[in-house]
């Protein structure tokens, strides 16, 4: 654990772990309850490849995955009630030991604190997340992913900070009522629902980041099931099933992965992949089409990813970066920026810099 002015910076695996790009399965599972609820098909789940193995502990699974499954069943969602609602289905245990992580720490602010540090046990390493404090009256909260321009970006944005709240509130006992909420969407045309789940009309959209603010008062009152020695043996759990957990990669994550080892070998080309993946480029074309998507899409997913990760975890200049990611100059990577989180990659730099 290392405090830096109110930043808590991340327990992260090695950057070459194969933890990079991969999630543990209960979020997965919550999102599929909430696709069945929201009356999505079994039939539609099916088109998730390795869905099936949600049901076991103690793996970690491609992050693709997660992103299918919100270009599968984000639609039926957002008419459901959005990634806002889906936290409601949440219930303590169902994110296994990260939830008591909240609940063991003295204070909220420290339940907080270290659940963002070890956000890993539930999320892709290559997300993040900080609490900070303004003087004495503001606490906030700050998610950030590399996923933002994805299918189902809002409803990730939503369920977090959904999440954050379910989880203040049952720590704390009381229903908590945040003083701030931002979204880095545009409003939706109805939002009441919004209103209703986060108890709050201070809702800011199109903020250019993913927040919620809580008071100090309510951060800093002491937790009615505080157990330091508790706390300390979780967050030694923790820690160890964010490095030990088994990786089970799916295709397209095998996929992600060669693209991304090619990147540092120079630019990928479907040829290069092809061949790491020992299948024709014909053949690697035809089973990225199976999958619905393309060569190029999945070039720029890799891409996107590895310039943000390079923006959050390095002092190289956007020059540099853009060259080491394929782009064909500095200005395509300043596109792909603004395109995806409607901001250039300084003002990326700035706002997500661990």
């Amino acid at each position: 654990m290392t405090p830096v002015r109110g930043i808590v910076v991340m327990v992260r695996p090695h950057p070459e772990s194969p933890a990079y790009g991969t999630v543990p399965p209960y979020l997965l599972r919550l999102t599929v309850d909430a696709a069945r609820a929201a009356g999505v098909r079994e039939e539609s789940l099916a088109r998730v490849p390795g869905l099936g193995a949600i049901a076991e502990d103690g793996i970690r699974l491609p992050s693709v995955m997660a992103l299918r499954l919100w270009e599968v069943a984000g639609a039926a969602i957002e008419s459901w009630g959005g990634g806002a609602r889906v936290a409601q289905l949440w219930t303590p245990g169902r994110l296994n030991v990260w939830d008591y992580l909240f609940r063991s720490a003295p204070t909220l602010e420290d339940g907080l604190r270290v659940a963002s540090r070890l956000l890993p046990a539930v999320r892709d390493p290559l997300e993040g997340a900080r609490v900070t404090r303004d003087g004495s009256e503001l606490v906030t909260v700050t998610y950030r992913t590399p996923y933002g321009g994805m299918p189902g970006a809002s409803h990730v944005s939503e369920l977090a900070l959904g999440l954050i709240l379910q989880e203040a509130r049952a720590a704390t006992g009381r229903p908590i009522v945040p003083l701030r909420v931002s979204l880095p969407h545009e409003a939706p045309h109805d939002h009441r629902h919004l209103v209703e789940i986060f108890g709050t009309r201070a809702i800011e959209f199109g903020a250019g980041r993913t927040a919620i603010v809580f008071g100090a008062a309510d951060a800093a009152a002491p937790l009615p099931s505080a157990d330091p020695t508790l706390s300390a043996i979780i967050q030694g759990y923790a820690e160890t099933a964010i490095t030990s957990a088994r990786p089970v990669m799916g295709w397209l994550g095998k996929v992600h992965g060669e693209v991304a080892a090619a990147f540092r070998e120079g630019t990928p080309t479907l040829a290069l992949v092809a061949h790491r993946l020992a299948m024709s480029p014909r053949t690697l074309q035809r089973r990225l089409g199976e999958e619905g998507t393309t060569w190029r899409e999945e070039l720029e997913r890799v891409r996107h990813a590895e310039s943000a990760r390079l923006l959050r975890e390095t002092s190289l200049g956007i020059e540099s970066i853009a060259a080491r990611v394929g782009y064909q100059d500095v200005r395509a990577l300043r596109r792909a920026f603004q395109r995806i989180h409607g901001h250039p990659p300084s003002l990326y730099r700035r706002r997500h810099a661990a």
